[in-house]
């Protein structure tokens, strides 16, 4: 499970604004923008859709200039190979709550518990936009339970 764990923390594809050990606030349901929620959810969905057919996701104005640069296609790639014979293929995800840094509210946490085919463990996907609604984070991690 300890490689399981370094594989998967390795992935993490996070602005510095976003880091552990900052003061997290889980947003309410009125709080939180289903437009946020939905543009999060399908950026996920074509990510790994693409990955599970071979290809790499494709970059649009969606993104961070950050976030393109780190997700090149061979990374994406390499990441999905690791994540395919750890867990095997990426099957759904499902909206599970946003959070909200205290000191920096104008970036949305917003996490998704995902199913792949050979594990029963649960399995974060997390997509940060901030302000203008721009992915500036995206990572996949075990689950758990509370952000702080």
């Amino acid at each position: 499970m300890k490689i399981l764990h370094f594989l998967l923390a390795s992935q993490c594809i996070l602005l510095s604004a976003v880091s552990t050990g900052q003061d997290l606030r889980k947003l309410t349901d009125q709080e939180t923008e289903q437009s946020k929620i939905t543009m999060a959810e399908k950026f996920a969905s074509e990510y790994f859709a693409a990955l599970k057919n071979g290809s790499s996701y494709q970059f649009g104005d969606e993104a961070t200039k950050e976030v393109k640069s780190q997700l090149t296609a061979e990374y994406q790639q390499n990441i999905y190979n690791q994540l395919k014979t750890n867990l095997g293929d990426f099957v759904s995800l499902e909206y599970a709550e946003t959070w909200a840094q205290s000191g920096n509210p104008e970036l949305n946490i917003i996490r998704f518990s995902s199913v792949f085919d050979k594990t029963t463990q649960k399995i974060e996907v997390r997509v940060v936009l901030n302000k203008a609604d721009k992915i500036a984070g995206f990572f996949i991690t075990p689950w758990r339970d509370s952000l702080n």
